[in-house]
């Protein structure tokens, strides 16, 4: 039987949406081959392996063991080690994301900014991703092709995404792309880098007190921002 590969595609064209709980089937979707939920499992399992012992600990016996397979039978999906963590972005890392995107979107743009900063919060509230990424972090500077495929995949999940997320903001004209882009990723990065300070560094369960504070003031003033471009002067991305 003919292995699978996870080699990314170079460029995606448009596709429509209608909702942010596309995003991560687009994303998957986006790859020549759909994983099946049994290959999913398989990489659940593969990144807890991984999480346990480190890159270099984890092995493919020890993860047929740990799925209850001879080893062989991984080279369906994957025949390295290396096409395995690659495959743990490309084909389980969309997924991640779920769990934020499944409640109804803000019908206020304004609303958006604490919409964003808390989806934020939830996907770090997964134990799954802060093992992935602490393994993005890990990896990304040994293996070119891990580090490529974590690329494409926050890429495609602001590209895809923000079109998603904003959809009847950006048809109505309360929005241009550019300015939802430049939101997003001022709102995601911004808690995002207190998470990864927080879970992913000091291992805390929750966010602390100083991590909700700081929520609050970067959705205030996000709103903040928004409600000046309202007014008639324009904000745009530093350059």
């Amino acid at each position: 039987m003919p292995k699978r590969t996870s080699t990314p595609p170079t460029s995606v064209g448009p596709l429509p949406f209608v909702g942010p709980r596309d995003i991560a089937k687009v994303l998957r979707t986006a790859m020549p081959e759909a994983p099946s939920d049994r290959h999913l499992e398989v990489l659940r399992a593969a990144l807890s392996l991984m999480a346990e012992r480190g890159y270099a600990g984890a092995s493919l016996r020890a993860l047929a063991a740990k799925v209850g397979v001879q080893q062989p039978s991984l080279y369906h999906w994957f025949d390295s080690k290396e096409q395995l963590a690659e495959q743990i972005v490309t084909h389980l890392g969309p997924t991640l994301f779920v769990p934020a995107l499944v409640g109804d979107l803000p019908d206020d743009l304004f609303a958006m900014p604490r919409f964003l900063v808390e989806a934020t919060i939830q996907i770090w509230s997964q134990p799954d991703y802060v093992s992935f990424v602490r393994l993005v972090l890990a990896l990304s500077t040994e293996l070119p092709r891990f580090r490529n495929a974590a690329r494409l995949l926050y890429g495609q999940a602001v590209e895809r995404g923000v079109p998603a997320v904003f959809h009847g903001f950006l048809e109505r004209g309360e929005i241009d792309l550019e300015e939802a882009m430049t939101l997003t990723r001022t709102a995601v990065n911004g808690i995002g880098l207190m998470m990864i300070e927080e879970r992913a560094i000091e291992g805390r369960a929750d966010p602390s007190p100083e991590a909700r504070a700081y929520a609050v003031a970067l959705a205030r003033q996000l709103e903040d921002a928004l409600r000046f471009r309202r007014s008639g002067r324009r904000v745009t991305a530093a350059r």
